[in-house]
């Protein structure tokens, strides 16, 4: 018996009649087809995301120690790799609410109301 090739997404119905795949049934071996494809431009993307986030949280964690707006930078990284990994956007909200938590409960401190200083000269 002649080896023959696996059906593809341009082969005629698989259930053995003469009737050719009606266009949803081409569109959607095409996006199962697709789906299993690794994309190689994606991948680059995904590392070029990672490499440019990961070098800007390790800037905020250097800027923690050395002078610079390192509660900006981090978040900021933390944005940039929360563009393509799950991950890093859960975090991202849990930084963010956390931020919201200490800002309420600054906002709600009361002042140090600053006492003005003694007329008797400090008789």
């Amino acid at each position: 018996m002649p080896p023959t090739d696996p059906p593809g997404p341009d082969s005629g119905p698989t259930d053995g009649s003469d009737t050719p795949p009606t266009s949803t049934e081409h569109e959607s071996r095409l996006v199962r087809y697709a789906k299993r494809r690794p994309d190689p431009l994606r991948f680059l993307k995904r590392i070029a995301i990672a490499i440019i986030g990961g070098t800007v949280i390790l800037v905020g964690v250097v800027m923690i120690v050395t002078p610079g707006p390192a509660l900006v930078v981090i978040p900021a990284g933390l944005a940039i790799l929360a563009t393509e990994f799950i991950w890093a956007r859960r975090l991202l909200k849990r930084v963010k609410r956390q931020a919201q938590r200490w800002t309420k409960r600054a906002n709600r401190a009361p002042a140090a109301e600053a006492k003005p200083p003694d007329s008797d000269n400090g008789r």
